[in-house]
């Protein structure tokens, strides 16, 4: 019969060894286990191992720059594809996490969040966990149900729908016409872009296409968004290709225009 596995609390053992900067070695005692057993969790939980260089530093966090469009484009970003949380009400690191497969998406996290804190990344075959470590000047990304209200003019929106696109959206030709579409469970953010991009004379379709089979979040409705018109699609990706980050996206944009050309100058 083997041995029954120690359980180690995921939130405690990661900020013991992130947050307070401890060794597995410091950590063991807390538990009241082995080193061995310390960093096989830290493994499990897919947890990032620092490297030896990191293991020997403090890492140092930066506050964010206030700048309101990349705030913007942050919120949209986080609400499309980020968890952040703290590890307990008192913490003073604010965690920003992600798993992807892409090397794109893992460029857009390194590019938005290196510059502040670290940025951590844990390769299972292609399968790739990112934890950044950043200061309370984050806490405006906590929340995964935003203040939309906060995102003021039409440069924010259109920082924020980018930021939303880059983590949510599509962007591609159908039947030779270029498309572009956005798919989410999250009604009040869709039901928001669709009223702004109304109000900013950009027509778009949303709609309920399908509900949602998950037991996790089984009966939620899955709403889209389409931009299918010609005239549309091209005011808005003059609007917000500044902002795009992810280089599949802003390699969809360029096809997409010169779609949009050719069909312009027949």
């Amino acid at each position: 019969m083997g041995r029954t596995k120690i359980y180690l609390d995921r939130n405690e053992l990661f900020s013991f060894y992130w947050e307070k900067g401890l060794s597995p070695y410091k950590i063991a005692p807390i538990f009241n286990c082995s080193f061995s057993t310390v960093r096989n969790r830290l493994i499990d939980y897919g947890i990032a191992l620092k490297d030896n260089s990191t293991a020997r530093q403090k890492y140092r966090k930066t506050d964010f720059s206030g700048n309101r469009l990349e705030k913007a484009y942050l919120l949209g970003f986080r609400v499309g594809d980020l968890n952040v949380y703290k590890t307990n009400k008192n913490s003073k690191v604010v965690v920003v996490r992600c798993h992807t497969t892409t090397q794109e998406q893992l460029d857009v996290i390194n590019g938005l969040f290196s510059k502040y804190g670290k940025v951590t990344i844990s390769d299972n075959n292609g399968s790739y966990h990112v934890n950044c470590f950043l200061n309370e000047t984050f806490n405006f990304m906590l929340e995964k149900r935003i203040n939309l209200d906060q995102i003021s003019g039409e440069e924010e929106f259109y920082s924020f729908f980018a930021g939303y696109l880059d983590a949510e959206g599509y962007i591609g030709l159908n039947q030779g016409r270029a498309r572009l579409k956005i798919d989410s469970y999250d009604s009040e953010v869709m039901k928001w872009i669709h009223q702004k991009l109304d109000f900013y004379g950009i027509r778009n379709k949303t709609r309920v296409i399908s509900l949602c089979s998950d037991k996790r979040s089984f009966g939620m409705e899955l709403w889209r968004i389409n931009i299918n018109f010609l005239e549309d699609l091209e005011k808005l990706f003059l609007r917000i290709k500044k902002y795009c980050l992810h280089r599949k996206r802003v390699a969809q944009i360029a096809i997409a225009e010169k779609n949009i050309l050719a069909r312009l100058t027949k």
